[in-house]
């Protein structure tokens, strides 16, 4: 099984029409191939960035319809760490469904790399705490 996502293909773009459109051009692409190849593929379904709303709307399509594994995002958007507050409404969403979230360093803007989620969303005392008593909870 393997589970694809854009890696640097990320649908960020100022233009919300262009991101939508760009969005909408790969999580259709892989739910063509994830459901003709269900034992092979999965996919995390991509995010129109920073457009919030919209990324709202193609989260709840790609998990509710495409049925898709989970969220990739990328660790800046337009040159920005993807920690802003501005930004918030779409964790909160995946945290309520209990979604993985697929951080990958898309950027190659250096003083936006330690900004990934992988190294601020995970609290390292419960993560370590959690290994150790084997609940797998983070």
């Amino acid at each position: 099984m393997q589970v694809l996502s854009p890696a640097n293909l990320v649908p960020n773009f100022e233009n919300e029409a262009v991101a939508v459109e760009a969005a909408k051009i790969l999580n259709d692409g892989y739910a063509e191939l994830t459901h003709r190849l269900p034992k092979r593929f999965k996919a995390y379904v991509s995010l129109p960035m920073p457009h919030v709303d919209a990324s709202l709307r193609e989260m709840e399509r790609g998990l509710d319809q495409l049925g898709f594994a989970g969220v990739y995002s990328g660790c800046s958007i337009l040159d920005r760490p993807v920690t802003e507050k501005e930004f918030d409404p779409v964790y909160n969403e995946m945290n309520r469904r209990g979604s993985i979230d697929h951080p990958a360093d898309s950027a190659p803007i250096p003083q936006h790399q330690n900004h990934c989620p992988a190294f601020w969303r995970i609290d390292l005392d419960a993560a370590q705490s959690n290994r150790q008593s084997g609940s797998g909870d983070v």
